[in-house]
């Protein structure tokens, strides 16, 4: 699919953001896959994921574009980027 395929597939639609700190019981491939696939069985044209794993745990159960990032603590810092 191209970029522009990409992006007018999400053209309009919602973007759900599924993550969760890494100190929650929700931290977990298994559950972030679950909860992205929610999103998209109700309506969701997207999905934000944070963290390689839960990236590759989530294309293994839905089609639509994933917009991944990978958040990172930096020591003496209140940014994470």
């Amino acid at each position: 699919m191209s970029i522009d395929a990409i992006l007018q597939s999400l053209k309009g639609g919602l973007v759900v953001s599924c993550q969760a700190p890494i100190t929650s019981p929700l931290h977990h491939p298994i559950v972030i896959a679950a909860m992205a696939e929610a999103a998209v069985m109700r309506g969701a044209v997207g999905v934000r994921i944070d963290t390689p794993d839960h990236i590759q745990a989530v294309r293994q159960r839905v089609t639509v574009p994933i917009i991944g990032l990978w958040k990172q603590l930096i020591p003496q810092s209140q940014v994470s980027t």
